[in-house]
């Protein structure tokens, strides 16, 4: 079973500056440098699962990185789940040994006193000397709203902050317009070792979704290889913003089903497949959640929804019944009492959605408060909190997540390393200015049922 681990540390406190909005928007360069302390704390261990494959010098001085030889039709990339940013707020393809470091994940959320929304992960391969940077972005002040609007926004300044941690400057070599993509193409320069970088953007209603990758300058052809691959699975849920960013979330592709819950609150149980438990305080309450999805059942009437609910305690009693959409999806929401062993009633309040695919997903908030209604407006002791979580409740396309596979030691060719091929750390010089929350997604091992997501 899967197990999802969090730490957190704090940030220099916000600032709502331009100096500091820019800040964020080159943030990502914080997680370029875990590649190059991550592939030289590899090198110096002498990690290798694969031999044979001969070195080349990357171009630049004597001391320059020895870059791994390009195999002939480049590296296989197995793209091994959909992965999930926290906040729910944009899913992409995992690409196997593209993993997130420690600190890899970032939100600054409005609500704690940002100018801007703000997401992203950053994800390396310390063998391939790679990385996969995506974030989405929803800036007020920003003056750029179409994509012929990027050419003047990627200006000197903002390409300059881009790339700040590549010592040894960079050089932007093609920018075009491709449909409703903007792409620039750099060398970046660090310690005599030469990089290449791609940054892609496009627009996603009030949303800048962009990508940045970095791959060694002799593999051009992965370059061209993860934006088709990552990128082109890029998906944005806009409708998760609408909940805090600094809240945590419930996804599961494989049986095609989001949900966002408080970033205090602790998951219990749960792997891609099954059902998830979680709880925490809401108020003087405290609530488990639990979520689900059901394939081949149905609840399309009032009569069904509360069917629903008595078949799961033949004491429980119906309070309020109420339609209830989310996208494409449609059902209702139910309150009623659900007695413990001991015949005490419960508060609770029961969401369920029929998805298109023919499964009904529920989500059950189940409360320590005793004989209220749950969806009783008038009541101002029910925390608005336990709406904004019914809120974000919504079914995925599933026809496009990706089935979740079991990785073998063949799939992604590695590296053999010499003693003296070590990476440096480069210090940042950019000031974050919000709050990161990072979190470490395990690898899901359950196996997943064929899902989708529409592409925005």
């Amino acid at each position: 079973m899967p197990s999802t681990k969090r730490s957190r540390y704090a940030a220099p406190p916000v600032s709502t500056t331009s100096n500091s909005e820019r800040a964020l928007r080159i943030i990502a360069l914080l997680g370029l440098v875990a590649i190059f302390a991550l592939s030289g704390l590899q090198l110096q261990r002498g990690d290798t699962s694969t031999t044979g494959i001969t070195p080349t010098a990357a171009n630049g001085s004597p001391t320059a990185l020895i870059f791994p030889t390009v195999a002939a039709g480049g590296a296989v990339l197995v793209r091994d789940y959909t992965y999930f940013h926290p906040s729910a707020v944009f899913s992409a393809p995992h690409l196997l040994g593209w993993d997130l470091p420690t600190g890899g994940e970032e939100r600054t959320d409005p609500a704690q006193g940002a100018g801007i929304s703000r997401v992203g992960a950053t994800f390396i391969n310390g063998n391939a000397l790679s990385v996969v940077h995506i974030f989405a972005e929803s800036d007020p002040k920003r003056t750029a709203k179409t994509v012929q609007d990027l050419g003047a926004f990627y200006d000197k300044v903002n390409l300059d902050a881009a790339w700040q941690n590549f010592t040894g400057g960079y050089k932007e070599t093609k920018r075009h317009i491709e449909g409703d993509q903007y792409i620039i193409d750099f060398e970046l320069y660090l310690n005599g070792s030469t990089y290449l970088g791609r940054q892609v953007s496009r627009f996603s209603d009030a949303w800048l979704v962009v990508a940045r990758l970095v791959t060694p300058i002799n593999n051009p052809k992965l370059m061209d290889d993860l934006q088709a691959q990552v990128w082109g699975g890029v998906v944005l849920y806009t409708n998760e913003a609408n909940t805090p960013l600094s809240w945590s979330s419930v996804a599961d592709p494989a049986v095609g089903y989001v949900i966002k819950y408080p970033a205090a609150w602790n998951k219990l149980s749960g792997a891609f497949g099954l059902p998830y438990i979680v709880t925490g305080p809401l108020g003087s309450m405290t609530i488990t959640m639990t979520t689900q999805g059901e394939p081949g059942k149905a609840a399309r009437t009032d009569p069904d929804a509360r069917a629903w609910i008595t078949a799961r305690n033949p004491k429980a009693v119906v309070q309020t019944v109420k339609p209830f959409s989310s996208g494409d999806a449609s059902g209702y929401v139910v309150s009623y009492n659900d007695p413990d062993a001991d015949g005490n009633p419960r508060s609770s309040v029961a969401t369920l959605l029929n998805g298109t695919n023919g499964t009904l997903y529920s989500a059950i908030m189940l409360s320590t408060t005793r004989g209220i209604d749950l969806l009783n407006d008038a009541d101002k002791t029910i925390p608005p909190e336990l709406g904004q979580m019914r809120s974000s409740f919504m079914t995925l396309n599933t026809a496009r997540m990706i089935p979740t596979l079991t990785p073998t030691n063949t799939l992604t060719p590695t590296i053999t390393p010499t003693n003296t091929a070590t990476l440096p750390v480069t210090p940042s010089t950019a000031t974050p200015a919000a709050t990161i929350t990072p979190t470490l997604i395990a690898t899901p091992q359950a196996p997943a049922v064929p899902t989708s997501a529409s592409a925005f």
